[in-house]
């Protein structure tokens, strides 16, 4: 069985983490299912991806601002580059999709 998956469906959890993408990603896996998606979709979802991830970047310094305003140093985080991350993600999407 083919299982045709939209971008949609990535939106909070791109690296299909969450028990549905585990138990639909375990079944690719195994070779009972292939999951397809089309090419327009692999293009759009390290797009989804660095989007979230600069997101939470924002987040985080934001919060850090707000912890020191309060007296606590939060000490030093070290953020990954959004764009490396992004390659990297598509890398490991279209590896796992090659099963």
């Amino acid at each position: 069985m083919i299982v045709v998956v939209d971008t949609n469906i990535f939106h909070g959890d791109p690296l299909m983490r969450r028990s549905h993408f585990r138990i639909l990603w375990g079944q690719h896996l195994r070779g009972r299912i292939r999951i397809a998606l089309p090419e327009i979709v692999i293009r759009e979802l390290p797009k989804l991806f660095q989007t979230q991830l600069d997101a939470a970047k924002i987040a985080i310094g934001s919060e850090a601002v707000k912890l020191r305003e309060l007296g606590h140093a939060p000490g030093a985080l070290t953020l990954p580059d959004s764009t490396q991350a992004r390659a990297d993600y598509e890398q490991r999407l279209r590896a796992g999709l090659r099963g």
